[in-house]
């Protein structure tokens, strides 16, 4: 945060014309992230429009916060933006990560009707050798992690996903208009959302002083438990 010594977790959204549409602050730390992460607040939890589409994301665990979830796919979000470290080289996590990181972007895709982006880091000889430098050794970490890709709204893979070591983009085309077929279906923000029997409430106050200068936003984002907004449609972007 300018001015202060609190760091958040963020993510940055940033159009293709290199305009700066907002930031996200993810919303509780993870595991032995609070020693270093602050909480960010509902002020920087919404979707962005950009020119690709209603762009929206969360961070690492922060997916399995179902309400979370909901608010963002209850602003329309067409695009979703998933950001994961490499959890695979965790001790304990080896054999698990790479299965529960697959089951929830999938399950945000069906149950949000949206196309999701995920981009995972990975950990390199460099990395391990800072770490053995700076901290000490230890075998907690391993080389390796990774996992990207871009999964459609019915589950199926557009690209990826990418895993273990190495650079790489991870490229595909998505179809916008394919999330009204999916919407037939299931409509998370329509006739499948029950309004009259389930609500999602969001408090988009501000709470850290410096939220109304990185998120591009004047208004708080006027939604009703009933909303039936019509998605906006585009074809063939690359992503």
């Amino acid at each position: 945060m300018a001015g202060g010594h609190t760091c958040f977790n963020s993510q940055v959204y940033i159009d293709s014309n290199g305009a700066l549409l907002g930031v996200h602050r993810k919303l509780q730390p993870t595991y032995v992230e609070r020693v270093v992460w602050a909480q960010g607040g509902g002020y920087t939890l919404r979707t962005f429009d950009s020119s690709m589409g209603k762009v929206g994301g969360l961070a690492c665990w922060e997916h399995t916060m179902n309400l979370a979830r909901q608010a963002l796919v209850s602003e329309g979000e067409q695009i979703h933006a998933a950001a994961w470290p490499a959890l695979s080289t965790m001790a304990g996590f080896t054999d698990l990560a790479d299965i529960q990181i697959d089951a929830m972007m999938k399950n945000h895709a069906i149950t949000g009707q949206c196309f999701v982006i995920s981009a995972s880091n990975w950990i390199d000889d460099d990395c391990l050798q800072w770490m053995e430098k700076n901290i000490g050794k230890q075998d907690l970490v391993k080389g390796g992690g990774g996992w990207s890709s871009i999964i459609a709204p019915f589950c199926n893979y557009v690209a990826g996903p990418k895993v273990g070591k190495g650079d790489e983009f991870v490229t595909g085309t998505i179809d916008l208009t394919q999330i009204a077929t999916v919407k037939i279906w299931v409509d998370s923000r329509g006739h499948y959302a029950r309004p009259e029997v389930l609500q999602c409430k969001v408090d988009y106050k501000q709470i850290w002083p410096d939220e109304d200068k990185i998120v591009a936003r004047t208004e708080t984002p006027k939604r009703t438990p009933d909303s039936r907004l019509q998605d906006d449609v585009v074809k063939g972007d690359n992503i």
